[in-house]
């Protein structure tokens, strides 16, 4: 009688084992390369007369030892890129930085496609789907 209560305790502990290493290598995919996160394209831009801005946006997964400073001269020395800013280390989360944009309005999308490939971006989160750069602005552009 009681080796089968040890044959059964035995059975449930591996039947644990087994299914605890299973769930374990559910979801072990991180995001590889550099992205941003957009909720709302209709209120992504603010507009004024001259300049299109983006005043606060996410800069994810670039490393906290990695520098900043790349993006930052890479970005502003584009044509139409009025003003930059990336903050130079993570200041909430990690591999985090918060970043602005203000662009001349003339063909600002172009601009902002540049902007994004300067900064080395894979894809955009856009309502919790992943998507490549081309495809966000062609949301950007209806």
């Amino acid at each position: 009688m009681i080796t089968r209560y040890i044959r059964v305790l035995f059975y449930v502990i591996v039947f644990q084992f087994a299914t605890q290493f299973l769930y374990s290598q559910v979801n072990t995919e991180t995001a590889t390369g550099r992205y941003l996160v957009f909720q709302d394209i209709s209120t992504l831009f603010n507009y004024s007369e001259d300049y299109v801005s983006i005043d606060s946006f996410q800069l994810y997964n670039i490393k906290e030892s990695e520098s900043s400073k790349p993006i930052h001269i890479a970005v502003n020395d584009l044509t139409g890129v009025k003003k930059f800013s990336i903050e130079s280390s993570s200041s909430v989360y990690e591999n985090q930085r918060r970043c602005k944009l203000v662009m001349n309005n003339i063909d600002y999308i172009n601009t902002f496609r540049l902007v994004l490939y300067n900064m080395e971006i894979d894809h955009i989160v856009y309502n919790e789907e992943t998507m490549n750069v081309e495809d966000f602005l062609d949301l950007l552009k209806n």
